[in-house]
């Protein structure tokens, strides 16, 4: 079971084989920066300073060749193999701070201003 050092919070978490970074940090309790969990938005996208990693599939819009070259991983795709330090690339939260998981949906409701097509009650 690898250890993984989150640097923006100083906190090591243990990683059990077969699971992603961000499943254990959610798992533990930290307010990981994410979105879709499934390697297609690259929020989770952070830094891998030490270790190694096996990525699942995603999208390259979500990761680049040439980011992986470059040291980025993204935490829901990132099975650790070894021990490792990472930093997010997004501003790490503050204790207490609430943070949105997901975009919020827009308002589509119609406003006052709204016309209706002709025959639509």
């Amino acid at each position: 079971m690898p250890d993984v050092t989150l640097l923006d919070i100083g906190r090591t978490i243990a990683v059990p084989d077969g699971q992603t970074i961000l499943s254990a940090a959610l798992d533990a309790g930290i307010d990981y920066p994410h979105g879709c969990k499934s390697g297609r938005c690259g929020r989770c996208k952070s830094r891998l300073l030490e270790g190694q990693v096996d990525h699942l599939d995603h999208t390259r819009f979500a990761l680049t060749a040439e980011e992986r070259e470059a040291g980025l991983i993204l935490a829901c795709r990132a099975v650790p193999v070894t021990d490792a330090k990472l930093a997010w690339l997004e501003e790490a939260p503050t204790l207490g701070a609430v943070r949105p998981k997901i975009w919020p949906e827009p308002d589509l409701r119609p406003t006052c201003e709204s016309k209706q097509a002709p025959g639509v009650p």
